[in-house]
């Protein structure tokens, strides 16, 4: 896969942000980050959008962590499933609990993304 086949797709997609506007945030958030086959964890990734892009980058796989409805859309699962089906992406996957009940892996991650998150450290804390 491409990265404009990541931009057009997800730029396409209702409720996701505009081709234009994604490119200019990972244009700018990830200018100097290469990706390429290494393993990303997205803390409160939402729908996947930074850890697919870091995929159509070339990285080895990536887990995005999303308590679905604790903080975020109730379609968040459906999207990330339709977004990975539309982009052949098969190495990432999303799983729906929080940060603190997450079971770490024994092997390590080489990039951790963390976007808007703050509530999913400790939610009640930020009531």
């Amino acid at each position: 896969m491409m990265v404009d086949d990541y931009y057009r797709i997800t730029g396409a997609l209702d409720g996701v942000a505009s081709e234009r506007r994604l490119r200019h945030q990972m244009s700018f958030l990830y200018k100097n980050m290469d990706f390429a086959r290494k393993t990303v964890l997205d803390i409160g990734g939402g729908v996947g959008l930074h850890s697919l892009y870091a995929c159509a980058k070339g990285a080895a796989y990536a887990t995005i962590v999303e308590p679905e409805g604790d903080g975020g859309h109730k379609a968040m699962v459906a999207t990330f499933n339709k977004l990975c089906a539309a982009l052949s992406i098969k190495n990432a996957e999303l799983i729906q609990t929080t940060i603190q009940a997450y079971q770490v892996p024994e092997e390590k991650f080489d990039i951790v993304l963390i976007q808007d998150a703050i509530n999913h450290f400790d939610e009640p804390a930020c009531i």
